[in-house]
C-alpha cells in the first residue's frame, strides 16, 4: 500500500526494460501527446462527482462507483523524490490506468484478482515487474486461494490477446459504454 515503495520496486525490476517500453509508448497512438501533456486522472483534474452521475455501464460511471464502493482514492500515486519527470509520468499513468483496467477486465480487488490484473498488465506491457509480483503472489497465496494460478494465467492470456491500452486517453472515454470499450480493445470474458 506504500505507493513510493511500489514505484521503487517498479524501477528496480523494470530498469533494463524501461527504454524499450518508452519507445513502444511513444510509438503508439497518443503516446507522444500523452508524454508531452502528462495528464493525470486524479481529483485535481477529474470531477468524480460528475462521473458518478453517469450511467453505471459507462466507463466514467463504473470507474467512479468502483473507487467509491471500495473506498479508494484516485490520488494515491506520488513518485519518490528525484525521479525524472518522464519516468514519474509513466509510473503515474500506469498506476492510474490500473484501476480503470480493473473496471474493464472485471477483476475486483481481492488478492487473487489483483494478481490476475498484474498478469494482465504484464501481458499488455511486457514489463517484468507485474509478472514478478503476480508470480510471487501466486506462490504466496496459493494455499488460501487455490484457483489463483488459473486466474493469473488467464489474466496474462487476456492481456496478451487484448489490443494495447497503454496510451489510451481514458479522459476522453468517460461516457463510452463498457461493452463498447471491451469490444474495441478485444478484452475477452474471464475464464470460468
Amino acid at each position: 500500500e506504500d505507493t513510493r515503495q511500489v514505484f521503487t520496486l517498479f524501477l528496480v525490476t523494470n530498469a533494463r526494460h524501461i527504454p524499450g517500453f518508452l519507445t513502444r509508448f511513444v510509438s503508439e497512438p497518443d503516446g507522444i501527446a500523452l508524454l508531452h501533456e502528462r495528464p493525470a486522472i486524479d481529483s485535481r483534474t477529474v470531477d468524480f462527482e460528475a462521473l458518478g452521475r453517469l450511467p453505471a455501464d459507462t466507463l466514467g460511471g463504473a470507474f467512479a462507483r468502483y473507487l467509491s464502493e471500495r473506498g479508494l482514492s484516485p490520488d494515491v500515486f506520488r513518485a519518490p523524490p528525484g525521479v525524472p519527470p518522464t519516468l514519474a509520468f509513466l509510473g503515474q499513468r500506469m498506476r492510474q490506468s490500473h484501476d480503470i483496467w480493473h473496471v474493464l477486465t472485471g477483476y475486483d480487488t481481492s488478492v487473487d484478482e489483483e494478481l490476475a490484473l498484474l498478469a494482465f498488465s504484464h501481458g499488455q506491457s511486457g514489463m517484468p515487474g507485474p509478472a514478478l509480483l503476480a508470480a510471487v503472489g501466486t506462490v504466496r497465496f496459493f494455499p488460501r486461494h487455490p484457483k489463483v494460478f488459473a486466474k493469473v494465467l488467464d489474466g496474462y492470456r487476456r492481456g496478451q490477446a487484448a489490443r494495447s491500452m497503454l496510451t489510451v486517453r481514458w479522459e476522453d472515454l468517460w461516457q463510452t459504454p463498457l461493452a463498447e470499450l471491451r469490444e474495441r480493445f478485444a478484452i475477452r470474458p474471464r475464464a470460468a
